[in-house]
């Protein structure tokens, strides 16, 4: 069952307190002065194994809080107190009932964990029992026997030239020893009977600092067998803050430095173990900066792969190309093509130089991607001086007509603003055209893929563009059902298509005013936009 223990804390420092309880895995509550009330209630209604006050002051609240316990008609848990110095000569008053250990701050984390446990030990050990009152002895301090004569710890309080006056029972559970016997054996001065070659330097230290000293060192046992000490030696302050005695607190520390030595050992073993771990981990980072070295490289040259394939294939049939190792053709009810081409392209090549010739079409057509691409239009391919594109494909949408109808007032308003200034250069005249239909659509070629289309929407639209007029988006009558109701547009006449007979053509003037940005015809304003999402 887990050990209870409630704290009263009058002190700024109760975190070594909280640490040792939390180490030893006990239920604890802690409380204030200010909540004393709480305290008192909870020892009322509940069972404790300890009761701690931790407090650098033993003044009338704390002493209060004692007495209320002596009246209380319940059982009591063992009182351990925690004070400073200062307060030791009011331990002298406190006549607790359970009132059986006490330590001098400073105070170390082992040396509490060991006072807390002995105790609860004691406590388990003499449950049924009350210890009784100490009577004073002649040297003046035998009335803390009370508190020290059923622990484990030793308790040795000497003067201040090292005389040993007295011991507690502990003190021969640890030694195997009465402190007589250990006297007659060793000599009655702490100088004589320590065994820590340093003791005169300690006690010099505490006589100059009056405040407590930690150490720990080893004995020998009446039986011979070498035990470790945690050792506190303590001042003890008169009125006139003038050194009387000190008091040696020793505890048995035996299982914990054997603890720790195992600890040690397996510390340098898992040291062992990491170095191992550290060189071979540190070959497996080798491999692994290798391998990933290699991956870098094979992912580069797939993303370049995959940036090729997407230059010459929509994304949608790359993938599935990648995917599968072929594209299937499908059918697209619904698809607007275009056309734009140069008018007196042959007469421009005699007059410039083939880079030149190059150069230009080049700035054309990389401005046309841009266009077509904002309007998720997909490029087909040029060809010479011929560019030719679709929407509604690969991705199908019903707004196709509208977006390439946009795109081509676009390129062709862009054409415009580039020669709108007198120049030396020739002049590139552009002529657009415009169809809307079904096609088919897929990947051909084994070794170099080209993504084409196919049908009579494809040769009427080439035939709106070649029937057009340079400067001017020239349109079928079926693309003209599409959009007539957001574009301005003009009859043009009829044209022979193969297949098809006689074909209404209109040129596009622009879009209509209500739908365009500052009624220029070019660009589409929000309410045009909203209108052809819904498509």
């Amino acid at each position: 069952m887990q050990n209870k223990i409630i704290v009263l804390n009058n002190s700024n420092d109760n975190e070594i307190v909280v640490n040792s309880l939390t180490e030893l895995k006990y239920d604890y509550s802690v409380y204030t002065k200010k909540n004393v009330n709480n305290l008192k209630n909870s020892l009322l209604n509940n069972k404790f194994d300890l009761l701690i006050i931790h407090s650098d002051n033993i003044d009338n609240k704390i002493t209060s809080v004692i007495y209320y316990l002596n009246s209380l008609k319940i059982s009591i848990p063992p009182l351990l107190i925690i004070t400073s110095t200062k307060s030791f000569d009011s331990l002298k008053s406190i006549t607790a009932v359970n009132f059986i250990d006490f330590a001098i701050k400073p105070i170390n984390k082992t040396e509490l964990i060991i006072r807390i446990n002995n105790a609860i030990n004691f406590q388990n050990k003499f449950s049924s029992k009350k210890l009784e009152k100490q009577t004073t002895s002649s040297v003046g301090f035998t009335n803390l026997s009370l508190i020290v004569d059923n622990t484990n710890n030793s308790y040795i309080i000497f003067d201040i030239n090292g005389e040993i006056e007295w011991a507690n029972k502990g003190f021969y559970n640890i030694y195997g020893y009465s402190i007589d016997e250990y006297k007659k054996l060793f000599g009655t001065s702490i100088f004589s009977t320590s065994t820590n070659g340093n003791i005169s330097k300690i006690i010099n230290r505490c006589i100059v600092n009056k405040r407590s000293i930690d150490y720990i060192s080893s004995c020998k046992t009446k039986e011979g067998k070498t035990k470790w000490l945690n050792t506190t030696i303590t001042p003890i302050l008169n009125k006139n803050n003038e050194i009387e005695k000190f008091i040696a607190v020793e505890s048995d520390i035996t299982q914990l430095k054997e603890s720790e030595e195992a600890l040690s050992q397996q510390k340098e073993d898992m040291m062992a173990l990491t170095d191992y771990l550290e060189n071979a981990n540190q070959q497996l980072e080798e491999q692994k900066n290798e391998i990933d070295e290699q991956k870098k490289i094979i992912e580069e040259q797939k993303r370049r792969t995959d940036a090729l394939l997407l230059n010459i294939l929509p994304k949608e049939v790359a993938m599935q190309l990648a995917r599968k190792g072929h594209a299937k053709p499908r059918n697209y009810k619904t698809t607007t093509v275009m056309f734009a081409d140069f008018k007196g392209f042959t007469k421009l090549c005699e007059s410039l130089e083939p880079t030149e010739i190059v150069s230009t079409l080049d700035s054309f057509f990389a401005k046309f991607d841009d266009i077509t691409e904002k309007y998720y239009i997909e490029k087909i391919k040029t060809m010479g001086d011929s560019y030719m594109c679709v929407g509604g494909l690969p991705l199908r949408n019903k707004s196709n007509p509208f977006d390439v109808v946009l795109a081509g007032l676009e390129v062709q308003n862009y054409m415009k603003e580039l020669y709108s200034q007198k120049s030396d250069k020739p002049i590139w005249e552009l002529r657009v055209g415009i169809h809307t239909g079904s096609v088919i659509a897929g990947v051909v070629g084994k070794k170099k893929f080209v993504y084409d289309i196919w049908g009579d929407t494809v040769n009427i639209a080439s035939r709106m563009e070649s029937a057009g007029e340079v400067g001017k988006v020239n349109i079928s009558e079926t693309t003209y059902d599409y959009i007539k109701d957001y574009f301005n547009c003009e009859f043009r006449g009829k044209i022979e298509a193969k297949n098809k007979g006689k074909v209404n053509m209109y040129f596009v003037l622009g879009i209509k005013p209500e739908y365009s940005v500052d009624g220029n015809g070019i660009k589409p304003n929000q309410k045009f936009i909203k209108i052809i999402n819904k498509f």
